[in-house]
């Protein structure tokens, strides 16, 4: 390769590194000039998915799914709702979907000059580099026979920011059924037990990449009953990976993940993540006919990030002012 004749600039500073005449902040300087010229890069970043499939109740055999046909009364109630927000754009995006028996897909909260490139129902974390805040949901299925679609549910929830420059934001994505979702058992099922099983994926990670700034992730997944004759909760299990310790009122027979996680940094750059996958198994204790009961699913996303980016100008001018300070104490040396 040829060699390319090096700007007389160039030489003359590395002739002063190698005597050692080149002042601390003039090395600062240099150092500011070349970063302020860099390019863009993510500055902060969250993002928190969880999936669950194959979700179904069963009676106390553990193969027989319940059935429409096992109530004496049933109302199944749907929801779920998304949003999305950046400080640097007034108000905020989202959707929601009020209880219905069917599957529940609201429009996707978007918010940044990226949302165009991201479409609807993408559960995938995004490449990095841009500037967004997105939450998006979707469940489909249902957990006994008889009812609207598959006799399983897949539920997916996302929330994914990713700052540029300095900004902020929030986002999250929520499904579940809510105590609309009703039941009584009928005579002949009196004393049965329900059995919840299902698999799951959850990948979560927090990036900081400057020193000023914060980032959090959250995700939460929680199956309860409660007695409404009652007036209290009679079972929940919020899957933990440990098992007994994410019971009451009932028995965790496979609990192989933690879907119930919280974690971020501030002020502290780096990355923290934590992935795990698993299959899972909750039974309630014996359930009685002639009692109203309601079930509640709760399944979300939650993400906020914050950061302060420098300006590539004011590193610039930071850096042309130590050169004046370097090269003053450099002339009165010489002097």
């Amino acid at each position: 390769m040829e060699d390319v004749a090096q700007p007389r600039w160039v030489m003359e500073i590395t002739d002063m590194l190698a005597s050692k005449r080149l002042g601390i902040s003039m090395v600062t300087a240099l150092a500011l000039g070349v970063g302020g010229i860099g390019a863009a890069h993510a500055s902060a970043m969250t993002y928190s998915q969880l999936s669950i499939f194959g979700f179904q109740v069963f009676k106390s055999d553990g193969t027989t799914q319940w059935d429409v046909s096992d109530f004496d009364n049933l109302a199944v109630g749907n929801s779920g709702s998304t949003s999305a927000s950046l400080n640097s754009i007034p108000g905020s995006d989202g959707d929601s979907i009020s209880p219905t028996s069917g599957p529940v897909d609201p429009a996707q909260a978007c918010q940044g000059a990226d949302c165009g490139g991201i479409p609807q129902n993408t559960f995938e974390q995004q490449p990095s580099g841009q500037h967004f805040s997105r939450g998006d949901a979707r469940l489909e299925g249902a957990l006994i026979t008889g009812l609207e679609g598959p006799s399983e549910v897949t539920a997916d929830t996302v929330s994914e920011i990713q700052l540029s420059r300095s900004d902020g934001g929030t986002a999250s994505a929520n499904l579940g059924t809510n105590t609309e979702f009703r039941f009584m058992l009928n005579e002949e099922n009196s004393g049965e037990a329900l059995d919840f099983q299902f698999s799951a994926v959850k990948l979560m990670e927090a990036m900081l990449g400057e020193p000023e700034g914060s980032v959090f992730v959250d995700q939460t997944f929680r199956i309860s009953i409660r007695d409404e004759d009652a007036g209290q909760t009679i079972f929940a299990f919020s899957p933990d990976g440990s098992g007994a310790r994410g019971i009451t009122g009932g028995q965790a027979l496979t609990d192989e993940c933690n879907l119930n996680d919280e974690f971020g940094r501030t002020n502290n750059p780096g990355t923290s993540d934590a992935t795990c996958s698993g299959n899972f198994r909750a039974v309630t204790n014996e359930l009685m006919s002639g009692t109203n009961y309601s079930l509640n699913i709760s399944h979300n996303a939650f993400t906020s990030a914050s950061v302060q980016v420098p300006e590539p100008g004011t590193l610039a001018l930071f850096g042309l002012g130590l050169l004046g300070v370097g090269a003053a104490g450099l002339r009165r040396r010489r002097s």
